[in-house]
């Protein structure tokens, strides 16, 4: 598609080095005011052969990406007569019918796989049984040394089609890493308040900033194997693949979230519950939740987060927490917290609030609730997504699945959140 352009611009530029050389070496021979105007010239004609060359190298890049997406293209043709549809084109309808079927038969692939004693040969017939091309068999059943069979995509979706458990992954902000751990930048320094002079008046101050961040290392995740019967694998009525994907990302929710709230950072993501700069405010009681807490944590803005922060905060605690928190009365006796809830559920003077099984209890020096901005905590996925190993003689007469995942966590600016403290 570009390559008359690029043919062009790349002649373009030969001419011009070509009437380069020529200049210079013209300037090389000559005296006095011709030696000074061919140099001249030899320096505009330098100027313009830079700037040809940059747009040599903006067509070179166009037309790799267009040559690529014309092999992807080419790969993507459904090799079955009257069947041909391409990944890209116009064909909007088409190329979602495409993604759908091939979704089916991944998920087919897959069931083959766990059926048919971990063979990645299994899983590739039944691609290639439907069409598929090799480009996404690849995706399918990989070299089992390094950690079986890649799990399909649509296994995260299970979160919003069964309600699964995950609230941190939800909240806070995700990103993706090709290794081992992903730094994130920040600018550290701020304006200030009184920054604004009348023009004519000089600063006396001036404001630094610097670039810093967090890294955010990579870990591995490694849950106990799902062990089902042989019995139960050889059933072609059931739905193997629902039944172990369910199971697995059920319980990796469960683990993501105690280790972004409650991880010590070794092996495992820093958890907020944690991190040091987090801000406090107290309940004032020692032994329970108070009307005055709760306004603190709220519109303490000293001790607080900062009006930058509370617009989007969300808090988050213990079921049974909010039961407390619904019980509390203001001080005239009214539970007015339990009425504003009858109205907008789940809600805490306008702001949004989640549960997690893995927010402390209402204790003596426990930090029960967490408020904020949770897009300030960032989550970052490794590379590969999920791995799925089949273990045969380790659970004899069973069939075991061990699972390995990559990610990690840490907050990357604490000044967005503030803990409810009980205590005096």
């Amino acid at each position: 598609m570009y390559h008359q352009e690029l043919a062009q611009a790349k002649t373009k530029a030969g001419e011009l080095a070509v009437a380069m050389k020529a200049k210079y070496g013209a300037a090389e021979a000559a005296t006095g005011e011709d030696k000074i105007r061919l140099a001249n010239d030899g320096e505009n004609l330098a100027l313009k052969l830079t700037e040809a060359n940059v747009e040599v190298t903006r067509l070179s890049e166009k037309q790799t990406k267009y040559d690529t997406d014309m092999q992807l293209a080419s790969d993507y043709l459904d090799v079955a007569p009257g069947n041909s549809i391409r990944r890209y084109g116009a064909e909007a309808s088409d190329k979602k019918a495409y993604d759908e079927r091939a979704k089916s038969v991944h998920a087919e692939a897959v069931a083959a796989f766990l059926r048919e004693a971990g063979d990645p040969s299994a899983a590739r017939d039944i691609c290639k049984k439907h069409g598929m091309p090799e480009i996404y068999n690849t995706q399918v059943a990989s070299d089992l040394t390094k950690g079986g069979i890649l799990i399909q995509p649509e296994w995260g979706q299970l979160r919003e089609g069964r309600q699964m458990p995950a609230v941190m992954r939800s909240l806070c902000d995700v990103q993706q890493t090709s290794g081992d751990s992903l730094t994130v930048p920040l600018i550290e320094g701020a304006l200030e308040a009184d920054n604004m002079k009348a023009e004519g008046f000089e600063h006396t101050t001036r404001q630094d900033v610097d670039m810093g961040g967090v890294t955010i290392k990579v870990n591995d995740w490694h849950p106990k194997p799902v062990v089902v019967s042989q019995k139960l694998l050889r059933n072609q009525g059931a739905n193997i693949v629902q039944i172990i994907s369910t199971r697995i990302m059920r319980r990796k929710d469960l683990d993501e979230d105690q280790q972004f709230l409650t991880g010590d950072g070794v092996g495992e993501a820093f958890g907020l519950m944690n991190e040091p700069g987090l801000k406090v405010v107290n309940s004032g009681s020692a032994t329970t939740i108070t009307w005055a807490g709760l306004l603190n944590l709220v519109y303490d803005d000293i001790n607080g987060i900062g009006e930058e922060w509370a617009t989007g905060a969300t808090n988050l605690m213990r079921r049974a927490t909010w039961a407390a928190v619904l019980n509390t009365p203001d001080p005239a006796g009214n539970y007015v917290f339990a009425v504003a809830a009858q109205a907008a559920p789940n809600t805490f003077l306008g702001e949004p609030t989640r549960f997690s099984p893995h927010m402390p209890s209402i204790a003596g020096d426990a930090f029960v609730i967490v408020r904020g901005w949770f897009p300030a905590y960032t989550i970052v996925d490794g590379p590969g997504g999920l791995s799925l190993k089949r273990l045969e003689e380790k659970f004899d007469p069973n069939v075991g699945f061990s699972v390995l995942g990559l990610f990690g966590g840490r907050c990357v600016e604490p000044e967005a959140f503030v803990k409810l403290k009980i205590a005096v």
